[in-house]
């Protein structure tokens, strides 16, 4: 069997790069202006430093793969979703911009490239779900 070859258009690339660059912007603002009121570590420090880390591994796949490891933007498109759904009464709806990108531009690709559409919603859904769960641990914990 052929190894399958995932195309991608010029505007889902730059639109990629547009939510890193976004993502990279907002944490950057928001860090600085918690960081005059309260520490930033452990939380939310490393919620930054993940969403901004994700952010760009996901376009880096997004941009340069042609195979299936593209379902990376799923699976951030799902933990930046969880993000912006339950820091909802904070910082979180800085972060749905990000997130609604990353989903359109995984589901577009999917589409155009004949891709699982619905195991790829699934697999956006359980990372969201695990990403929800690590974070109300880690709050509860903390």
């Amino acid at each position: 069997m052929e190894p399958v070859s995932i195309k991608t258009t010029p505007l889902e690339k730059l639109l990629a790069i547009f939510a890193t660059v976004v993502c990279l912007t907002v944490t950057v603002i928001i860090w600085w202006s918690i960081s005059v009121h309260q520490s930033i570590w452990p939380l939310p420090g490393l919620y930054f430093i993940e969403l901004v880390t994700l952010s760009l591994i996901s376009t880096v796949v997004f941009v340069y793969s042609r195979g299936r490891i593209r379902v990376i933007s799923w699976i951030v498109a799902g933990i930046l979703m969880a993000f912006a759904i339950l820091g909802a009464f904070s910082i979180g709806p800085f972060y749905l911009p990000i997130a609604v990108i990353f989903t359109v531009i995984s589901i577009t690709s999917d589409i155009r490239n004949k891709q699982p559409l619905i195991a790829h919603i699934g697999i956006g859904l359980a990372a969201a779900l695990i990403q929800a769960a690590l974070m109300l641990l880690i709050i509860r914990w903390l």
